[in-house]
């Protein structure tokens, strides 16, 4: 075998049948390994689809179930309606729909905006902790939410009409007052959205989680007596102020005239910690919710008599409670 390998190793056509051979071989795998790796991409995307799905079924279901009652609603009420109230004309019915829809879509491009300019201006160069305040402020998120809902119900409604169903008369009076909410509400809203610019104005978002983990152990909490759920809380507890360092040290960066985003922090977390010394009370004290801290006592023990006195020292480590919890506000001892 060897023999004849040498003997066809002298040819230059056995070297040119060699390299295409291997070159064949390497564009196959390639090709497979583009697939193999395609697949893992398309596999990673429909997971990604899915998560995106799920966190929607929520809102899709509230809007079909309010679809789908209208409907049953109209067909119950049919005989009162039909006396009192015409039926909108399709054309001028899906039109008025689909408008609804554009100005409920227009108002949640306009608050994506003033978030993602707030984002560019003041959260780029923030801590991870801060800049997720930005995610998790309650009132725009709300806001968001029911304006969807609106937006996709009229999408419904024509979905309906569509597939054979006669315009809804109902429908009028309630997408008139749900739709009137969501445009008065963005009144209100922009005039809030001034707060996206200073992270101290998002504050009430860590006071209300503080109030919520010190609510859980506490009595009447979930499992308040259970080590596992107060070790949890304080290390809750432990992120929510290490969020509270990092605003008062921008604050502290940033122009501010005469200081008063960080005097009105300063002020909140007075009246908080005033609440707390009440609230602490009722924690047990051998909860895991207080820092632990650990001592070393030593007992020296010697021999009497006739006996060579020496030392035997007899060490352990026992943890004593303490009334300090978290932060460089909260860890100082009661």
């Amino acid at each position: 075998m060897l023999n004849a390998y040498l003997r066809f190793a002298q040819h230059k056509l056995f070297w040119q049948i060699r390299t295409r051979v291997r070159n064949l071989q390497f564009q196959i795998l390639s090709r497979i390994f583009g697939l193999k790796y395609l697949a893992q991409e398309e596999r990673a995307n429909t997971s990604i689809l899915m998560r995106v799905a799920s966190g929607t079924v929520r809102q899709l279901l509230a809007a079909v179930t309010v679809a789908a009652a209208l409907q049953i609603l109209e067909l119950l009420l049919i005989n009162y309606l039909i006396k009192r109230w015409s039926i909108p004309k399709p054309d001028s019915y899906v039109v008025w729909l689909g408008t609804v829809a554009q100005i409920c879509g227009v108002f949640i491009a306009l608050y994506f905006t003033a978030v993602t300019a707030a984002a560019a201006a003041i959260y780029a160069q923030v801590p991870n902790n801060v800049r997720d305040l930005l995610a998790r402020e309650r009132w725009g998120n709300v806001y968001i939410r029911y304006l969807t809902f609106v937006t996709f119900l009229p999408l419904c409604l024509v979905a309906l009409h569509l597939i054979g169903f006669e315009p809804l008369r109902l429908a009028v009076p309630f997408l008139i007052l749900s739709s009137g909410v969501g445009i008065i509400a963005f009144t209100k809203l922009g005039q809030r959205a001034f707060n996206l610019f200073d992270p101290t104005r998002l504050s009430y978002i860590l006071f209300a989680e503080l109030n919520r983990w010190i609510r859980q152990v506490g009595p009447g909490g979930f499992r308040w007596l259970d080590p596992a759920f107060q070790k949890h809380a304080y290390r809750q507890a432990a992120a929510t102020i290490d969020t509270f360092e990092a605003i008062f040290t921008i604050s502290e960066t940033q122009p501010n005239p005469k200081g008063r985003a960080l005097l009105g922090l300063v002020g909140h977390l007075l009246n908080f910690l005033a609440q707390y010394q009440f609230q602490k009370l009722r924690i047990p004290t051998r909860s895991l919710w207080f820092a632990e801290k650990y001592r070393m006592r030593i007992g020296i023990l010697q021999k009497t008599a006739k006996c060579s006195s020496h030392m035997k020292p007899e060490s352990h480590f026992f943890r004593t409670p303490s009334r300090s919890t978290t932060g460089s506000k909260l860890r100082s001892n009661a």
